[in-house]
């Protein structure tokens, strides 16, 4: 999928320069709050050394974002953030993450109604870098796992920049790749995988549903990548290398 030219020429024009005033107002009424945000995104980049440690061992903080589109370097933006963590291959109860982004530009009525949320519920959640903030401080020291990562991570590390917060760089693992390592055949989608593995389905496109649901498709992951003697973060990817010659 590709941004269009008139997104573009849509958010150089005035999307850009309405997303920087409004973030530039926020800041000058939450300056210690905004210096909170940036200290605590700096304490998640600390580098976490588990690459030999068994998976099944490992605590990681799965999750989920809803946004307004794709394309966050043209002016989407993140309305949810759901997640959950698992350790010793266990989801934990009740720890859960969930929260509601009120973004600069409020979303299409599409968006609204794949995802459940309405405008009034939108326009009532939390700024990004508050939401951001209370994500940072229920995933820290644990790994993230995303499906696929490379969208849902790249995401925060974009709208992270918008906002003029240190360079997000958590330690993840995207569980599409896994899948894919596991399953060259399949698509691997969300849907696809929830059917393979006889997962319940929740309600899709809301974060904590997906979130809980990859969580669930991730478990099995483990147990299959364990089943060929793959333990470590460290095994998987250079078996992934391997497979990829």
């Amino acid at each position: 999928m590709q941004v269009s030219v008139l997104q573009i020429f849509k958010y150089l024009l005035y999307d850009w320069h309405r997303f920087n005033h409004n973030k530039n107002m926020w800041i000058k009424e939450n300056f210690s709050q905004y210096d909170i945000v940036k200290r605590q995104v700096e304490c998640t980049n600390d580098p976490l050394d588990i690459g030999n440690n068994r998976m099944s061992e490992v605590t990681f903080t799965i999750f989920d974002l809803e946004t307004t589109g794709f394309f966050p370097k043209v002016g989407d933006e993140v309305i949810s953030i759901g997640a959950i963590k698992i350790n010793e291959t266990h989801i934990q109860f009740p720890e859960s993450f969930y929260e509601v982004i009120t973004p600069m530009k409020m979303p299409s009525s599409t968006v609204c109604d794949l995802t459940g949320l309405s405008h009034s519920q939108i326009k009532s959640g939390n700024p990004f870098p508050y939401s951001f903030l209370q994500f940072c401080e229920f995933s820290k020291r644990t790994v993230l796992v995303a499906h696929p990562a490379s969208f849902d991570v790249n995401f925060l590390k974009e709208i992270s920049r918008k906002w003029g917060l240190p360079n997000y760089t958590p330690t993840y693992v995207d569980s599409y790749e896994i899948a894919t390592f596991l399953y060259p055949k399949k698509k691997n989608s969300l849907d696809e995988l929830i059917q393979f593995f006889g997962i319940e389905e929740k309600t899709r496109h809301h974060a904590l549903n997906d979130a809980f649901m990859t969580a669930e498709i991730f478990k099995n992951l483990i147990h299959e990548l364990e089943s060929r003697n793959i333990y470590t973060l460290n095994e998987f990817w250079k078996a992934q290398k391997t497979a990829k010659k």
